[in-house]
C-alpha cells in the first residue's frame, strides 16, 4: 500500500496522507501539516513538522513527571515544566551537538516575595546517573526578583557541549541572600530525558565521534625548541 502511494507520488500526482505514523509521513511526504483541534499550527518540510509533533508529545509526558514527583524546598515557587527550544522559539525534540540550545523551565510563583532573589540551576547526568555538569544562574551573577504569577526561566547555551547520546536533566531553584547564603526553594526529584544528536561542534564540517560525554574547544599551537646552550664540564684531578 505504501509502495503504491510512493509510486503515484513519483508519477507527478499529489497525494494527501493523513496519519499518526511519523515514519510513513517522513518516507512518503516532502511537506507536512500539523493540525491541532482542526487548525493548522505548522506547515513546512516533513522533517521539521514531525520533529515539532514528537516534541509536543514528549513534552506532555515531561509535564506529567513534574506534577507527580517528590519535592523538597520551601515551595515559594514550583518548577512545573521543562523543554528545549531553538533561539527562535521552536520546541526541540532533540538538541544538536555544537548548536545553540535554550533550556526553558516553566514555574509557578506560590508565595515568593518581590524582594526574594531566585536562582535557577540544572544538572546533566549520563544514563547511569553520574553528574556531568552543574550550572546555576547565580554562577554568572544572575538572580531574579519580582517574579510573575507564572513564567519561565531560560538559559541559552550558544554551543551545546554534549556529545551525541541520551542524558538526564535535574533542575532546582534556590534563593540567594548575601554572597554565600543559599536556601532551597524547589527541587523536583525527577530526571527529565534529553536526547542529543550529532553536529558540527568544532566547525570543521566533520562530525567526529567522541570518547566521552563532554566536548571542549582549545587553541593549539606549535613551535620549534630553541637551541640548547652548550654545557661545559670542567674536569679536575688530583696530582
Amino acid at each position: 500500500c505504501l509502495g503504491k502511494i510512493n509510486q503515484v507520488a513519483r508519477d507527478g500526482r499529489t497525494v494527501l496522507l493523513v496519519t499518526h505514523n511519523t515514519d510513513s509521513a517522513a518516507t512518503l511526504c516532502n511537506r507536512a501539516v500539523l493540525l491541532k483541534a482542526g487548525h493548522v499550527v505548522l506547515s513546512g518540510p516533513s522533517g521539521q513538522v514531525i520533529s515539532q509533533y514528537l516534541a509536543e508529545i514528549m513534552q506532555k509526558e515531561k509535564d506529567k513527571a513534574f506534577r507527580n514527583c517528590e519535592r523538597t524546598g520551601n515551595g515559594k515557587i514550583l518548577i512545573r515544566s521543562f523543554h528545549l527550544e531553538s533561539p527562535n522559539g521552536q520546541v526541540l525534540n532533540t538538541a544538536k551537538t555544537g548548536s545553540p540550545a535554550v533550556f526553558v523551565f516553566g514555574f509557578e510563583n506560590c508565595v515568593c516575595q518581590p524582594s526574594d532573589k531566585i536562582s535557577l540551576g540544572f544538572s546533566i547526568h549520563d544514563r547511569r546517573g553520574y553528574g556531568l555538569l552543574n550550572y546555576y544562574s547565580h554562577f554568572s551573577g544572575v538572580s531574579y526578583e519580582n517574579l510573575p504569577a507564572k513564567g519561565h526561566f531560560k538559559c541559552l547555551l550558544p554551543e551545546l557541549p554534549l556529545a551525541p547520546g541520551e542524558y538526564n536533566l535535574m533542575c532546582r531553584a534556590v534563593s540567594i541572600s548575601g554572597q554565600t547564603t543559599v536556601q532551597e526553594v524547589d527541587w523536583p526529584h525527577v530526571f527529565v530525558p534529553i536526547s542529543v544528536t550529532n553536529g558540527d561542534f568544532f566547525g570543521t564540517g566533520v562530525h567526529l565521534a567522541s570518547e566521552g560525554p563532554l566536548l571542549i574547544k582549545g587553541e593549539w599551537s606549535m613551535g620549534a625548541l630553541a637551541d640548547q646552550p652548550a654545557i661545559e664540564t670542567a674536569v679536575s684531578g688530583l696530582v
